[in-house]
This record gives structure tokens, C-alpha cells and sequence, in this order.
């Protein structure tokens, strides 16, 4: 039985990266990590007799994104046939606000080059920038320029989006002091107006950029926005409406194709954060469609069935087979299923279980095809740097 003509088996690497990747949150931890594979359980008309490989896998972190660089190996053993040996080196890039994707995977099977894959992809989403103001001023200080400048930016890559300059109400109207209400709405518009220029000085075409003085605006409620932290108390919110929601994929390799993307797609650090903050709200399941680019085909849609909180030491001896701080986090049992975007089956193509830590790190997974399954082992893991950005 030729299991390895499935285009389903040739995404394993893809697969164990998709759900190991990082994800952007306040305890993640870029790393480095070897995993061992071998082969758990196969019946017997699967044709497979044993297993063995290995997978290098290192997540770093740029000021502006994530990085996936990965190098997988799996030898297949047959009772009624040769051996087969698979080899993938994958390397990503996605943008923190979950836009943006780059993605380049070559594959190669007993020496010879299977598939080689590569490009690029984005959705047109919401963005939300959120910047301050010192008192009664409607001056912009330099982080509020910088603020600024990334808005800019953004607006600069997608010149489709609508701009809206949305600036809050301070808390004059709250005091009921007479005379407030009109001084606050007058200083609310000159920091409208100030950022507006400022946003027109930055290259953004004065056309497109409206305000909204006086209101309140979502600020800080959007999952893609790029600022951190609490909203400022005088706030003013730069808010980036994609004319169409939805987005492409563009492939150059293994020759040149584009794919629609539906607007509820995620990339797969995306999708890993979206797992982590489910499961520690404590949601029990959860559908998404995931894009990753390690085929020419649209979204996969994963279901994941999450488990209850793992605090360090609940889990048995055997599965925490190496010491390490980064293994000594609240985790959670997972399974998911991958079905095509558009099937109809109640039966995904493969499932994978696992246990997935609050910081991004993975172990304990199984790749289960229905007539077979391979095992991930985590056998060594250190920590990363985080880089330095102003």
C-alpha cells in the first residue's frame, strides 16, 4: 500500500510545525527543540513495519514577526516493498499582526526532489493603533510618532484601506465641570486633526485619511492591532478598514498560482495563539480554517478538542522525559482533526494529539493517519533570545 503518494503523509513536517510554532503572548518563549520519530501503532494492511527520524525545529522572534526554520527526516520501513526516506527543510515568516505570510518547503524523497514550494500570502484585516497625549496637550510625543509611523506603514502596504482617526473624549465630561464638555470636544479634534497630519506626513494620501473627533472607537478590542499594553488614558486610535475583507495566497513554486483566501483564515502562529487563548479561557472545542502553504490547496479547516489545565508535575513520568524551565508550564491536551477546506466528511484526513504549553512549546505529539501512527519525542530544547526593539 503506497501511503507515501499521499499528499496527506508529505504534510507531516508542515503539520508538526503548524501546531509546535510559536504564538504571541506574554509568556511565550522562542526556542530551539529535537524531536525523535517513530512509529507507535500500524495495523497490519497498512504495510508498515517500523519507523525512525528525526526533527530539528527552531521559532525565532523579529521585531516585526516569527520566524519557522525546520528540518524533518522519516524513514518508512514496508513489508512488500523498499524502504523510503522523506526529507523536508521549511521556512516561514509571519508578520505579529497575523497578516502577512511568506513560506518556502522543499521536499525530497530517496534523494531525488519530490516538491518544491514557495510564496507568499495575506488577509485584509481590521488593524488598531492605539496612541496617547500628556494632559491637555495635543501635541505628539516621540512614542505617538512612532505609533504613528507604524500605522503609516501598514497603511502604506494595503493603500486599499480606509484610514479612520478616531479620538476619545478625556474625563472632563465625567467631572461634570461647566464649560468642559465643549473644551474637551475642541481639544479632542486638534488631536485628531494632529495625528491625521502627521499620518499624511507620513506618506498616507490625505484622501483617505478621515476623523472621527470625540467618540469612542474600539481601542484596543481588535485581536490584529500591533500596540500592547493598557490603551492611554487621552487616547487616539488609528483604525485600518480593509476595503474587502478576505485575502490571496501567491505561489511562485512549484509553478505560479494564486488561491482566495475566506476572511476567518489564520496563519499558523495565529492559529497556535488562538489555541493557547481558547484553552486557557477554558473552551473545550474550537474550528478554524488554517493556511500554511505547505500544499497548492486552500485553507484547512482543524477542529481541536482541548483538554483541562495541566499544571506542572500532573502529567506522568513518561512524558516529561527531559528537565528543562520551558517544560515547567500549565499546559493542555490536545487533539485535532484536518479536514479539506470544503469536505463534507465527518472524518478528518489525520489527527494529531499532543500536549501544548502555554509558551508555545510542544511534546508528546502523535500523528495518527488511521492505519498508522508516528511519534514525536521531545528530546532537547533551549530557549532563544528575544530581540531588542525600540
Amino acid at each position: 500500500m503506497m501511503i507515501l503518494s499521499s499528499p496527506r503523509f508529505l504534510s507531516l513536517a508542515s503539520v508538526i510545525a503548524l501546531l509546535a510554532g510559536p504564538a504571541l503572548a506574554a509568556d511565550i518563549q522562542p526556542h530551539r527543540a529535537l524531536y525523535t520519530l517513530s512509529l507507535g501503532t500500524a495495523k497490519t494492511a497498512s504495510g508498515v513495519l517500523g519507523a525512525d527520524g528525526a526533527m530539528t525545529y527552531a521559532w525565532g522572534e523579529t521585531c516585526g514577526g516569527w520566524t519557522v526554520e525546520q528540518r524533518f527526516r522519516l524513514r518508512l520501513e514496508y513489508a512488500d516493498q523498499d524502504a523510503t526516506q522523506i526529507t523536508s527543510n521549511l521556512v516561514t515568516w509571519e508578520s505579529k499582526d497575523g497578516a502577512r505570510y511568506r513560506f518556502n518547503e522543499r521536499r525530497m524523497r530517496n534523494g531525488e526532489l519530490d516538491q518544491e514550494i514557495k510564496g507568499e500570502a495575506h488577509i485584509d484585516i481590521p488593524q488598531s493603533y492605539v496612541l496617547g497625549f500628556d494632559g491637555g496637550t495635543a501635541k505628539l510625543g516621540a512614542v505617538a510618532r512612532a505609533t504613528v509611523e507604524q500605522a503609516a506603514a501598514a497603511s502604506r502596504r494595503e493603500p486599499s484601506f480606509h484610514v479612520l482617526v478616531v479620538s476619545r473624549a478625556g474625563s472632563a465630561n465625567a467631572a461634570g465641570v461647566k464649560g468642559a464638555k465643549a473644551e474637551d470636544e475642541r481639544l479632542s479634534k486638534r488631536r485628531a486633526e494632529a495625528v491625521r497630519a502627521e499620518l499624511i506626513h507620513d506618506g498616507v494620501p490625505a484622501t483617505s485619511v478621515q476623523v472621527a473627533p470625540g467618540v469612542s472607537g474600539p481601542l484596543a478590542t481588535l485581536a490584529a492591532q500591533e500596540t500592547t499594553g493598557k490603551p492611554p488614558e487621552h487616547a487616539v486610535e488609528i483604525y485600518l478598514d480593509p476595503a474587502k475583507r478576505g485575502g490571496v495566497a501567491e505561489f511562485t513554486k512549484p509553478e505560479q498560482a494564486t488561491i482566495a483566501l475566506k476572511p476567518d483564515v489564520l496563519f499558523p502562529t495565529a492559529h497556535t495563539l488562538y489555541l493557547i487563548e481558547q484553552a486557557q479561557a477554558g473552551v473545550p472545542f474550537v474550528v478554524r480554517q488554517v493556511f500554511d502553504g505547505t500544499t497548492v490547496d486552500d485553507a484547512t479547516t482543524i477542529s481541536a478538542v482541548i483538554g483541562p489545565t495541566l499544571k506542572p508535575g500532573e502529567e506522568a513520568a513518561d512524558e516529561h522525559p527531559i528537565k528543562s524551565p520551558l517544560l515547567d508550564r500549565p499546559s493542555w491536551r490536545m487533539r485535532l482533526g484536518f479536514f479539506p477546506a470544503e469536505s463534507k466528511s465527518e472524518t478528518p484526513d489525520y489527527e494529531l494529539g499532543m500536549r501544548l504549553m502555554d509558551n508555545g512549546v510542544s511534546q508528546d505529539m502523535a500523528l495518527d493517519y488511521g492505519d498508522y501512527v508516528v511519534n514525536a519525542r521531545l528530546e532537547r530544547i533551549e530557549p532563544l533570545p528575544k530581540p531588542t526593539c525600540d
